[in-house]
């Protein structure tokens, strides 16, 4: 039972056990992946379902966090770089 599901396929999967209308095992079964797998993504959509409706966490939000997260990386690549080429400098004199 060894099946590689995108993440369409798992949130498939999970709103059919959510629906309650047959057991994990047998939702399981027809898609050819474990049971504990099935009921780990059923949880994991039920804990994080309201996230969908949540306006406090917007896209332009994290776009934005990601943008700032990169900015500190180019910054700290830049400083690494200084001290690369002094230490270059130092080893070559």
């Amino acid at each position: 039972m060894k099946k590689k599901c995108t993440s369409k396929d798992k949130a498939r999967i999970a709103l059919r056990a959510l629906t309650e209308a047959d057991t994990l095992a047998s939702i399981a079964s027809e898609n050819d992946v474990h049971p504990v797998q099935v009921g780990l993504w059923k949880k994991k959509a039920k804990e994080e379902l309201y996230t969908i409706f949540d306006k406090t966490h917007s896209e332009s939000d994290t776009i934005n966090t990601l943008k700032q997260q990169v900015d500190e990386l180019h910054r700290i690549i830049g400083m690494r770089d200084e001290e690369l080429a002094w230490l270059k400098k130092k080893v070559a004199s």
